[in-house]
């Protein structure tokens, strides 16, 4: 069983169990630190070696999120790179297979949206069945349109989706 608990940035809570012993995932920025488990999780989950350089400054220069298990073991994590000077583009968002379908995802997706609202005016993302993965490959447009995101361009095998974001957003 696993609850998500959002954790503000500048909190620091214990990685862990509740008193339930139900595991605590923390949902927090990603860190430079946080990069060589960000790859780590590329190379099991994806296909072929991460580009850690450009991970690495796109965690630094871009807002990021990284989830935590107990024990500080990451989860997932999204990342994301400037589409154009008010526009963001989420470049991943992956959760590892043991925590998928526990909401870890859509906190994920939650928390990077408030830290981009007011900063950007918009987020543009693909979902393409194409990228190579080392797993079976779920479709991730119907997650995206559940969090409010518009399909505007589909093709067989990919979709390109977007948002706007409100000034502001809390």
């Amino acid at each position: 069983m696993c609850r998500v608990t959002v954790i503000a940035d500048d909190q620091h809570l214990p990685y862990g169990r509740d008193r339930d012993g139900v595991a605590v995932v923390q949902i927090r920025r990603a860190e430079v630190a946080d990069v060589p488990q960000i790859a780590e999780l590329c190379r099991v989950e994806l296909t072929g070696e991460p580009d850690v350089d450009q991970i690495a400054d796109w965690v630094q220069r871009y807002p990021a999120v990284a989830a935590c298990a107990p024990g500080g073991t990451l989860v997932g994590f999204c990342y994301s790179n400037v589409f154009a000077p008010d526009i963001l583009e989420l470049d991943n968002l992956l959760v590892a297979r043991g925590w998928r379908d526990r909401q870890v995802g859509a906190r994920i997706l939650c928390t990077w949206e408030r830290h981009v609202a007011g900063r950007f005016k918009a987020v543009i993302l693909v979902n393409s069945m194409l990228y190579p993965s080392a797993t079976t490959k779920r479709p991730a447009v119907a997650f995206y349109l559940r969090h409010g995101y518009t399909a505007v361009l589909r093709t067989e095998a990919s979709c390109v989706l977007t948002k706007s974001l409100p000034d502001g957003q809390s």
